[in-house]
């Protein structure tokens, strides 16, 4: 694998992963918006996933198997992925939980042009990182960016 190349992709998506986090929360927090404050901490998940790639990555790059690690470095990928997959089940259960609350509460977020506008920016940042980290994950065969 192109460790070089996976590390570049995973700093890449961090920086906008953290734009995007930070958009959302300020604008979220601005406008009263529980739903936008909730989505700017799924996407800090996102960049904590972000950087428990870049960790991994660093690990799985070491040198080939030897005395010590007879199957080599590359398991830190796969334990690296499962983090992740912990890390987006845990973010589903605090949307979900935080989702329900709303609901029961019968609160009715703001909506305003400059909501509308940062939620459909950052959706377009969303699906631009998604598609490039499949991209990138689906030619590397990284694990960490495939989990993503």
């Amino acid at each position: 694998m192109d460790y070089r190349n996976v590390r570049k992709t995973l700093i890449i998506t961090l920086v906008l992963n953290i734009s995007v986090s930070v958009a959302k929360g300020v604008v979220g927090a601005w406008a009263g918006s529980v739903s936008m404050v909730a989505d700017a901490a799924h996407s800090l998940f996102d960049s904590v996933s972000n950087i428990v790639g870049l960790v991994v990555v660093r690990f799985s790059g070491m040198p080939p198997p030897d005395g010590e690690h007879p199957y080599g470095h590359g398991r830190y990928e796969t334990i690296g992925a499962l983090f992740v997959g912990a890390l987006l089940f845990l973010t589903t259960g605090i949307v979900a939980w935080e989702a329900f609350g709303r609901f029961l509460s019968g609160a009715v977020p703001e909506i305003t042009l400059l909501t509308v506008a940062v939620m459909l920016a950052t959706i377009g940042i969303n699906l631009g990182v998604t598609l490039y980290e499949h991209r990138v994950g689906g030619k590397k065969r990284g694990e960490c960016l495939s989990a993503r």
